[in-house]
């Protein structure tokens, strides 16, 4: 049975893709943006302002309604300010979006970035299996196809979401590790490999 967490991660994301709320996926990618710089932050991570949202790693994907989008540092926190296509202009603060009143829950917010970037994650690891086992099929050597999982054809695109990726020798088979851009990592052994997620 799946956790309520996970449960209500997905709900969300399927709320967001749905076409009631897809002129509001730029407030959307507003509040995650300042969600992701205080959590980068707290890990130690010095960020130079004012930065782009779409600087923050792993948030290159920028709605279509967003025509711009930055993060500054204010006296209440972090501060970001977006601007839509329409002109619409949205400001929020670290302080702002944990009053009671703001309606954000915050630790959804995070919950399902991070979800959405371990499955970007899961899913490069699984491409990149499928690819290689077409080259193994094909004739090619284990040996030759080592390293850099991008260095495998039709596998050259890696998502912004991982940061790195590398395929190595395990025994009579390969390992893929992957790395995302939080230090999250997914490993999968063989053919018939179970993906194995560390956070």
């Amino acid at each position: 049975m799946a956790h309520p967490a996970s449960l209500k991660v997905l709900g969300l994301v399927g709320l967001l893709s749905g076409p009631a709320l897809a002129s509001d996926m730029w407030k959307q990618y507003t509040v995650t943006s300042l969600v992701m710089a205080e959590d980068l932050a707290a890990t130690g991570k010095t960020l130079s302002f004012p930065l782009a949202c779409q600087k923050l790693p792993g948030n290159q994907k920028v709605p279509v309604e967003l025509k711009s989008c930055e993060l500054r540092m204010g006296p209440a926190g972090f501060q970001v300010t977006s601007v839509s296509k329409t002109g619409e202009k949205h400001t929020l603060t670290s302080e702002g979006i944990r009053k009671k009143n703001s309606g954000i829950d915050v630790d959804l917010v995070r919950q399902t970035y991070q979800f959405v970037q371990d499955v970007y994650l899961q899913n490069y690891v699984r491409q990149t299996q499928f690819n290689l086992e077409l080259q193994l099929s094909s004739g090619r050597k284990l040996r030759d196809v080592l390293g850099a999982c991008n260095k495998i054809i039709n596998n050259q695109k890696m998502p912004s979401e991982v940061a790195a990726c590398q395929i190595k020798a395990s025994g009579n088979t390969y390992t893929i590790s992957a790395r995302g851009v939080r230090g999250n990592t997914a490993t999968l052994t063989g053919p018939k490999g179970k993906m194995v997620m560390k956070p």
